[in-house]
């Protein structure tokens, strides 16, 4: 039998210089650079990947199409227009800098706001910066038990949980297609 084909649209949200467009970079073309350029307005990437969701189920092809969003506070009206028709999102915060995480909660309302109630994973980015850190593994989880979503500690640098990061989402995704569609 033929796998399933889906496209599905993914939001990558969070402030600015969490790693979001690394994190992208990283998942599409195995790639990192230390060079920081900032995003503007949206850039979208586009990447299949192949699912097995294990038996009885088939196979799952999945395009993906990623939406790095800027992670500026403002126009928050023209961010929101992005937001639409969403599948799922990977909310990223960066260990080194606190506020990054106390700023989640306001992603994922935005999101929900617009797209309703859709999978998300928080990505707490740059793991590989222990030195740095400005809060642990306890305050994501506490974060995340609030939210009720799940989280992953990512680094786009050393490639850390990265794939694993869009897989998680991409099978929530499909767990959410099928049960919408009643299977």
């Amino acid at each position: 039998m033929a796998p399933l084909q889906l496209a599905k649209k993914i939001c990558l949200l969070g402030d600015l210089a969490v790693g979001k467009t690394s994190l992208v970079r990283r998942f599409v073309i195995d790639k990192f650079e230390d060079t920081y350029l900032t995003t503007i307005g949206v850039k979208i990437t586009k990447k299949e990947l192949l699912l097995n969701l294990g038996k009885p189920e088939p196979q799952v092809a999945m395009k993906l199409m990623l939406w790095d969003i800027a992670g500026h506070h403002t126009f928050s009206n023209v961010k929101t227009a992005y937001y639409r028709g969403s599948d799922g999102a990977l909310i990223v915060c960066d260990l080194t800098r606190q506020v990054t995480l106390a700023n989640v909660a306001e992603w994922c309302r935005t999101l929900k706001q617009v797209s309703g109630d859709r999978p998300m994973i928080l990505l707490a980015n740059k793991s590989d910066l222990t030195k740095q850190f400005q809060y642990g593994q306890e305050e994501v989880e506490a974060t995340c038990k609030k939210l009720g979503i799940t989280y992953l500690l990512t680094s786009a640098k050393s490639g850390k949980n990265v794939e694993l990061a869009f897989r998680m989402l991409s099978k929530l995704i499909v767990n959410d297609h099928n049960e919408s569609m009643g299977k």
